[in-house]
C-alpha cells in the first residue's frame, strides 16, 4: 500500500502517522520527484513533528490547503 495525503495509519501503541502528502494528481516538472514525496505528522500523545523528505515549496503550498 502507498500512502496518500489524507491516509492515516495508527499502531498498537498510540503512535499515529496523518499523511499530508503525496496527493494526486502528481505535481509535474523538474522537482516532481521531490514534491511527490511522502510527507506524513507522526503524533504521540501531545507530541507531533511533521516530516516532509525533500519536497518543495509547490508541494508545502499543497500541504497547507
Amino acid at each position: 500500500m502507498h500512502p496518500r495525503a489524507g491516509d492515516v495509519w495508527r499502531t498498537n501503541d498510540g503512535v499515529t502517522l496523518t499523511f499530508v502528502g503525496p496527493s494526486l494528481p502528481f505535481i509535474a516538472g523538474k522537482n516532481a520527484i521531490n514534491d511527490n514525496s511522502i510527507a506524513f505528522v507522526l503524533q504521540y500523545k501531545q507530541f507531533r513533528m511533521l516530516f516532509t523528505g525533500d519536497a518543495g515549496v509547490a508541494a508545502e503550498r499543497r500541504f497547507l490547503d
